[in-house]
């Protein structure tokens, strides 16, 4: 019942933005976060797909497309960009895939599993609609679609934590695993989770006023990966607060007693919401607690699940690739014809010989279809922009100070450590790069729609905003 009034809802909104698309364009950005997400989870996993063609992120890249083309089909201002090398390095990545993709298909004659795999890489070409979507949007129309989607992200954290934590079911995407734990059902469901959580969390935590009510929702956000029983995501989420409460200080260091207030206030509110959580969630506390006890018991954690079996994986896997093909990698292939063409290719404690697509962690993957070049082809354009960004809040902070400080710096900055994050820690444990291309392409068109087009001093929307 509540999965249908929520779906219902949605469908509102969708309406809603369809019916006033010419009065506010920058809302349509929102159709492909709904979609991708089925709905934002109140529609069973892909079920919204052409079965045997495409799924969901397919028919979402497909709505990129179309909004793209009525974009530049509109009569609106145009931001210029005043640096186009990034866009022609990005271009002859996806260029080299498309290459390799072409070889694939020669050197094996497998067309359709060669595809089935070049389609996730696709995902790519998404940044390119992106960037000149963002064109024909002005600042404070991309400020408005986040405002929308941080109300957005908020509601759906407290459907999330409602449904994982108090049991009452919500939304559709059936969990990925479902355990009775004492008298508790313990739901892991990762396509529940609100794709922009930690963005929020983030930005939350880098404002410089704040509330109670503000403090609280960086609470409700921290608590995500807590009802997922996710370690790493756990140990990422801390790693992430606290080196952005270090970017909070150094922004903020002429406001040293209110950074001191905020600590001590943030402080004080997670150590009360941790006595509730082990007092009124004990169940669940003890779940978790056996989940990182596990990793060090000796037959708790299978040595694929860890840190020592993911670097074993890599590191079989690239040499496993470099002996065949050295720098260029093997191209496309899907697992059923990557072990039939490969099927002593080494994948360490992996028990998947043979495939090309391995879960749980992205680089293994990544080396073995674009190699070792492309491996550092798609690291050099993770990181070129937001190195260009922390200059540039370097810059600022230096010169400026808090009083310069522009609410764009605050946008891009906040994805800047979600890229490198991903990059160095996320991509590690999932298969973040192989899976959400579409995601990460949004993220680096929103850092470069901002640092290439000169964030002006006379810009009068601030981080407070």
């Amino acid at each position: 019942m509540l999965t249908t009034i929520f779906f219902l809802l949605i469908i509102g909104l969708i309406l809603y933005i369809l019916k006033n698309y010419r009065n506010k364009p920058e809302f349509l950005l929102l159709l492909p976060v709904i979609l991708s997400s089925n709905f934002f989870g109140f529609v069973e996993s892909n079920q919204i797909s052409l079965v045997g063609f495409a799924d969901t992120k397919d028919l979402t890249f497909l709505l990129i497309f179309l909004i793209y083309i009525h974009f530049v089909n509109t009569k609106s201002i145009q931001v210029k960009y005043f640096n186009t090398n990034y866009i022609s390095i990005y271009a002859s990545y996806n260029i080299y895939l498309l290459l390799m993709l072409i070889v694939s298909i020669l050197l094996y004659n497998e067309l359709l599993s060669s595809l089935s795999l070049y389609k996730f890489f696709l995902r790519y070409l998404a940044f390119f609609l992106y960037i000149k979507i963002l064109q024909r949007l002005n600042d404070k129309q991309i400020y408005s679609f986040f405002s929308l989607l941080k109300v957005v992200t908020i509601i759906l954290v407290t459907l999330y934590l409602l449904q994982t934590g108090l049991g009452i079911q919500i939304f559709a995407i059936k969990p990925h695993i479902l355990e009775q734990y004492y008298s508790i059902d313990i739901e892991r469901n990762f396509g529940i989770v609100p794709e922009f959580a930690t963005f929020f969390l983030l930005y939350f935590i880098l404002r410089e006023k704040y509330s109670i009510w503000t403090i609280f929702i960086t609470f409700m956000l921290f608590l995500i990966p807590f009802f997922n029983y996710t370690r790493h995501s756990i140990v990422g989420y801390i790693f992430l607060i606290i080196f952005t409460i270090i970017i909070r200080i150094i922004t903020y260091h002429r406001s040293r007693q209110k950074n001191s207030l905020y600590i001590v206030y943030l402080s004080l509110f997670f150590f009360i919401g941790f006595v509730i959580l082990v007092s009124k969630f004990s169940h669940q506390y003890d779940y978790l607690s056996n989940r990182f006890e596990s990793i060090t018991s000796s037959g708790g954690v299978s040595k694929e699940g860890n840190m020592a079996g993911r670097l074993e994986t890599i590191g079989a896997r690239t040499t496993a690739v470099t002996e065949k093909s050295f720098i260029f990698g093997l191209g496309f292939l899907k697992n059923d014809m990557s072990k039939l063409h490969f099927p002593e290719l080494s994948s360490g404690s992996f028990a998947r010989k043979g495939n090309f697509l391995l879960g749980d962690q992205s680089w293994a993957t990544q080396i073995t279809v674009t190699g070792i070049i492309g491996a550092i082809w798609l690291i050099f354009l993770l990181l070129v922009l937001p190195i260009k960004v922390f200059k540039t809040w370097y810059q600022y902070v230096r010169f400026h100070g808090v009083k310069y400080f522009p609410h764009s710096l605050h946008i891009i900055l906040i994805f800047s450590i979600l890229i490198i994050y991903s990059l160095f820690y996320g991509s590690f444990f999932s298969e973040l790069f192989i899976l959400n291309g579409l995601s990460i392409s949004f993220q680096l068109a929103i850092v470069f729609r901002f640092i290439f087009n000169k964030i002006k001093y006379s810009d009068t929307t601030y981080i407070n905003n």
